[in-house]
């Protein structure tokens, strides 16, 4: 028997929901948005899931990591086309979101998402750091008086431009 298991993640906690090959709910409720927490409370299906959705979410690469080094096969979706699939339920709440996702993988109506590595990760991070860093020296650059840069601005206020004589040595 195997079983199909969808997760709606939120900052503090995770909504599941665990599904039968028939689409039977065996299980629903709600634990911590962490690795640990939900490899234990999903430890009582191991080694019949099938499958594991997530939506892609800022915490699914975590998530997504730490299930499968625990052996769980699980799959980031893609948020619109969950969406899409999700927006026909009638009553919106992240109950219903999980046994959706649950239903989706079931069905195979999803969209997998790549999750990057950790080493990708961590290379994406410091390169947005480093972007930020030169961000705010740029900005603090521009916003200290230099001296040789005032004089210029106002030595080419009292020169005339060189295309305007040129033009009225034609007229």
């Amino acid at each position: 028997m195997g079983v199909f298991i969808g997760l709606d993640v939120s900052l503090s906690k995770t909504a599941v929901c665990v599904v039968d090959r028939d689409g039977v709910v065996l299980w629903q409720g709600k634990v911590a948005s962490e690795p640990g927490p939900l490899v234990a409370r999903l430890a009582e299906w191991s080694g019949v899931i099938d499958l594991a959705g997530i939506e892609a979410c800022p915490l699914s690469e975590w998530l997504h990591r730490g299930l499968r080094e625990a052996g769980i096969p699980v799959v980031c979706i893609e948020v619109r086309h969950a969406r899409r699939f999700l927006s026909s339920r009638p009553v919106k709440t992240d109950r219903n979101d999980a046994r959706g996702i649950a239903e989706m993988m079931r069905l195979g109506h999803y969209r997998p998402v790549h999750v990057k590595s950790p080493a990708a990760q961590s290379m994406r991070t410091t390169l947005a750091v480093r972007m930020q860093l030169v961000a705010s020296q740029l900005q603090i650059e521009g916003t200290i008086p230099r001296p040789a840069q005032s004089l210029r601005s106002q030595n080419r206020r009292d020169t005339p431009q060189p295309l305007y004589g040129a033009r009225r040595r034609l007229a």
